[in-house]
């Protein structure tokens, strides 16, 4: 049996889309020479913290964060009230707060994972919200905003249609 080796190596989860859940990093894992196997900062070995976590597997932490930022990337634009917009506005100081027009956003300051920042938008009496990169400019951020009404607004057209 062959075994990759990782500059980082980490026991992790795959991610579950339906709950919204990333990749969770469990434990940092140690390659054992003498066994020939990755065990857990304890000792554990990847088939003993399996019966734990069913599905466990090994992989590079960096590799795991570079997913784990497209994951939340991947999860696309929502619609939300004007009282979330606020709740997230009122809960950490805003980051990039901008104003241009009839359109605000503003990135919650406390980041997801990596540099991935929750993203608040409002187009006149709409509000929205998504994942992206903190350092995603203004431009970024309404271009990102554009494609996710267009698919909203799209699917709610669709849904009213009679059958």
């Amino acid at each position: 049996m062959s075994l990759n080796k990782f500059n980082e190596p980490v026991f992790y989860l795959e991610p579950d889309r339906q709950s919204g859940q990333s990749h969770r990093i469990i434990d940092q894992a140690f390659f054992n020479q003498e066994a020939q196997a990755y065990k857990s900062y304890s000792g554990q070995t990847l088939e003993a913290m399996q019966e734990r976590y069913p599905g466990l597997k090994v992989g590079d932490f960096n590799d795991l964060m570079r997913a784990k930022e497209a994951f939340y990337r991947e999860l696309g634009v929502y619609e939300i009230d004007e009282e979330t917009f606020m709740d997230g506005l009122e809960c950490l100081p805003p980051l990039d707060w901008q104003r241009k027009g009839y359109a605000e956003s503003f990135k919650l300051s406390e980041l997801i994972t990596g540099n991935i920042a929750m993203i608040y938008c409002r187009l006149g009496k709409r509000f929205f919200r998504f994942y992206d990169d903190v350092s995603l400019n203004w431009e970024g951020v309404a271009h990102r905003l554009d494609r996710g009404v267009q698919r909203i607004d799209a699917a709610k057209a669709a849904a009213a249609q009679p059958a």
